[in-house]
């Protein structure tokens, strides 16, 4: 609002949807929209969401160490890009409507601007690259409808496989995305609806089962306060009566907009809150009692937390060694720093780290390099439960592409179970098997991840995906999201999705819902157990 108050001929448009949910994202991208079109503004939109890039803009240049690497129409770039970092990046994105095989991902990271390599910035991470890209630096040329700076172009033919928007080859990616493409199919991340067992673990079985956990705030004024003033006691309901069960080495997904109580629940399943009712079964024991009583070490072990924000999470005073090796410490699991130093160096190479990495600090590394150390830290204690908080949220599609494919290879490797926390659904599709929505407190469906995407039964639901940003659709008008979250302090009677929803009737007006099992989900709403959704 402050910026658009002197009514600006230009909008400079820095990351202004990042972290937000697709509600509130899609409420922002069609205020720009709409400024444009009434007034005439000009929009610079700089984003890591191709998704809104697709749906927003009419041109897009793609930077890399400084400068533009290509740039020109946003369908020709993201369907037909022109420099194998577009390329590679595109490749990177999961695909809300597809498979949920591995990721591409473009190995190595950024170079520091202080140390950009000679020749191209890029050849360092391109594979398609000559002794010219080495020694002398590409300027933008025409190529289709755009400009590129790459040296691919003045060949009589450019490789193969380079100019295919999604289904880019691996050899266009990098050489660790090449040999994971040649890999044998055991290797390859199934659906995981088809998952059968993961390290010898039976997936039926559940490892964590939630039965009707809250968490109530009090929020009211001081004492005194409420004295003079007559007013009552005043509580949110973060978290209100939720119940779920996640079985041995699958993942978990949460989604909704935010405050609507994932991070709440987030923090009572490792302990960091206690509930105000409900229990929190791990592998068959109240989590709870054991966090209070003599088992609380034993329990901290075994579930860990992997926190949105790395560089917040890290102690910035401490070296990476230090870091990652204070949970082996702290838990007994090294009988010497010397001991422990040489557990670290295992962690920090099972994330693509290694050795020379013991001595930086925190401030020293990328994004996704913190997020790297996080997870190391994170496995140090050798868990079987890990909760994800929103942990690609701030990372470039790259980046996110290297620590997705690291979860689902530790996944698979040490039978992990994750609870994952996301706004991009997209990512939520790729990673999860079964997904539960949440609003104000509450779940108003749970459903295993295929059928939640190709069959949503909730009308909150269908209006989350409906407001999901589709790269393949280059200017669709997205579905506007109607209302506002209401004040969690003053939650609606009955259902509290209902002054929102087009099927309200009086009944949900005056009833909650319960979750109840329908076709394969379990789904709170009276419209879709009435036989009123269809």
């Amino acid at each position: 609002a402050l910026a658009l108050a002197a009514e600006p001929r230009l909008i400079v448009a820095d990351e202004p949807t990042t972290a937000l949910d697709v509600s509130v994202q899609a409420q922002i991208i069609g205020l720009l929209k709409r400024l444009c079109r009434e007034r005439g503004a000009a929009v610079v939109l700089i984003t890591h969401d191709m998704g809104v890039i697709a749906e927003t803009c009419d041109r897009v240049a793609v930077m890399y160490a400084g400068r533009v690497a290509e740039i020109g129409p946003v369908d020709a770039v993201i369907h037909r890009s022109a420099h194998p970092y577009s390329a590679g990046l595109m490749a990177s994105i999961p695909d809300i409507d597809g498979s949920n095989e591995r990721l591409h991902q473009i190995d190595g990271s950024m170079p520091r601007l202080n140390a950009i390599p000679s020749g191209c910035a890029y050849h360092p991470r391109c594979a398609h690259a000559m002794p010219r890209c080495t020694q002398q630096r590409p300027e933008l040329q025409a190529v289709g409808q755009g400009l590129a700076a790459c040296w691919l172009i003045d060949a009589a033919t450019p490789a193969p496989g380079l100019w295919v928007g999604h289904q880019v080859r691996a050899e266009g990616v990098g050489p660790q995305g090449r040999a994971l493409a040649d890999a044998p199919p055991a290797q390859a991340i199934s659906h995981p609806d088809s998952r059968a067992s993961v390290a010898g673990l039976q997936l039926s079985t559940p490892l964590v089962q939630v039965h009707d956990l809250a968490r109530h705030f009090d929020v009211s004024a001081p004492w005194l306060n409420r004295v003079l003033e007559r007013q009552p006691r005043q509580w949110l309901h973060a978290v209100d009566g939720v119940d779920f069960a996640i079985p041995r080495g699958q993942t978990m997904a949460l989604v909704g907009e935010s405050g609507c109580g994932k991070s709440t629940v987030a923090r009572l399943l490792v302990g960091l809150y206690q509930p105000t009712r409900g229990q929190v079964l791990f592998d068959g024991q109240d989590a709870h009692a054991s966090f209070a009583g003599r088992d609380a070490l034993a329990l901290r072990r075994r579930i860990q937390m992997i926190f949105q924000d790395p560089y917040a999470s890290l102690n910035p005073r401490w070296t990476v060694g230090d870091v990652v090796a204070e949970p082996l410490l702290e838990h007994g699991l090294s009988g010497s720093r010397a001991e422990a130093q040489d557990a670290v160096v295992g962690l920090l190479q099972s994330v693509g780290l290694g050795a020379a990495d013991l001595g930086k600090y925190p401030h020293q590394f990328s994004g996704g390099q913190r997020q790297r150390i996080s997870i190391a830290r994170a496995l140090a204690t050798a868990p079987e439960f890990l909760v994800c908080d929103e942990p690609t949220s701030a990372l470039d599609v790259s980046v996110q592409a290297q620590v997705l494919n690291l979860m689902g290879d530790l996944q698979r490797a040490r039978g992990l179970t994750y609870l994952f926390i996301s706004h991009n659904l997209a990512v939520v599709r790729h990673v999860s098997d079964q997904v539960g929505v949440m609003y104000l407190g509450r779940l108003v469906e749970v459903a295993p991840t295929r059928r939640l995407f190709e069959q949503p039964r909730h009308p909150y639901t269908r209006m989350l995906i409906d407001a999901i940003p589709r790269m393949r659709d280059h200017g669709r008008e997205r579905t506007p999201v109607q209302g506002e979250v209401p004040n969690p302090l003053q939650p609606p009677t009955g259902c509290s999705f209902h002054p929102r929803c087009p099927l309200a009737d009086a009944r949900c007006r005056s009833e909650r819902p319960a979750l109840q099992a329908i076709d394969g989900a379990q789904v709170a709403c009276h419209a879709v157990q009435e036989g009123r959704s269809a």
